[in-house]
């Protein structure tokens, strides 16, 4: 049985605004905003991603130590991404082989490369970093003007 769409996180919900009108919970549970440490098994490549969007989302708020997971997903997926549109790059036929019978076929790094941008854009969506929420995000405007209890919740205070 569906249920509807996937709820989003309060904060993102606030980021992007409320065109629905619908009511907005008052009093999320918000874990502590902050970049967790980078998982040691990530390589090189995924690293340096992992840390250029963990910044973004410290300064959005949507961050926190229990996105290590997710967010090691996203960097693993895009090292991997990476490294198949290198290797198809580098291939004589580019994204098609010849098979030992001459047929022309797939190459397994296009899959690899397809599966690797499927399980990007999942864990994007998730922290609304796809065009669409970004287009819909005023993610300039980092304060609000809770006029209540919820700023003090967060720790920034009623403005």
């Amino acid at each position: 049985m569906k249920r509807g769409r996937k709820p989003k996180p309060t904060r993102l919900e606030l980021l992007q605004g409320n065109p629905g009108k619908r009511p907005i919970e008052r009093y999320p549970v918000a874990p502590e905003t902050k970049i967790p440490p980078c998982p040691p098994h990530l390589d090189a490549v995924a690293r340096k991603e992992w840390k250029r969007v963990a910044e973004e989302l410290r300064k959005l708020g949507l961050i926190s130590a229990v996105s290590m997971a997710a967010l090691a997903v996203y960097a693993l997926a895009w090292s991997r991404w990476i490294m198949a549109e290198n290797k198809i790059k580098k291939a004589k036929d580019g994204a098609l082989q010849k098979t030992p019978n001459g047929y022309m076929q797939i190459s397994p790094w296009l899959v690899i490369s397809n599966k690797a941008q499927d399980q990007m854009l999942r864990v994007m969506a998730e922290f609304g970093m796809t065009p669409a929420s970004q287009s819909r995000a005023n993610a300039a405007q980092a304060e609000f003007d809770f006029g209540d209890d919820f700023g003090d919740y967060l720790g920034r205070g009623a403005a």
